[in-house]
Formats: C-alpha cells, structure tokens, sequence
C-alpha cells in the first residue's frame, strides 16, 4: 500500500506467474464503513482484482491504524468478510 494513498492510483499487489496476480486501485479516501468493530467516514476504499478470476471484482476497505476492515466481493461472487474485534498486545 502507498504511504500517501491517492484517488486513483493503482498498482500489482503480488505476482506469482498463474499464482497470484492480484491488483488494486484506490477508489476514496473518505469512504464510509460500518462492521462491527468499527464504523467511519475516512475509510479508504479500493477496487481489487487479478486477471487470474476474469469478470471477479471485490472492494476493500480500510482504516488507518488498524488494516482492512471489510472485504466483499461487488461483482463476480458473493465473499464477504468484515472485522468484528481486535486484541492488541501489550
């Protein structure tokens, strides 16, 4: 993930040839999210996909500090997975 996250911006996530050819594109940076975790308005929300699964897109989102928070799949699928605690160490 960018440092400096910007709308529009795009990149390979990993590539493993046949594997893994996963990539992203930051769709907002003011998203709004409700899980049970968490809920925001300054979520950043990105569009994912690999050429790996033609037709397959999923969105995630994702809260600064904390990582993803909500995971579905928007087009090709029905995935969903959403974040409902964290343990943090001390």
């Amino acid at each position: 993930m960018f440092a400096r996250p910007k709308v529009g911006q795009s990149a390979q996530q990993e590539f493993y040839k046949g594997q893994a050819e996963d990539h992203f594109q930051v769709l907002s940076l003011h998203a709004t999210v409700n899980v049970p975790y968490s809920s925001s308005k300054q979520a950043m929300l990105t569009k994912e996909w690999t050429p790996l699964e033609p037709g397959t897109i999923d969105h995630k989102l994702y809260l600064r500090g904390i990582g993803t928070v909500l995971e579905q799949t928007v087009k090709g699928g029905a995935e969903r997975a959403a974040l409902i605690s964290v343990t943090r160490s001390r």
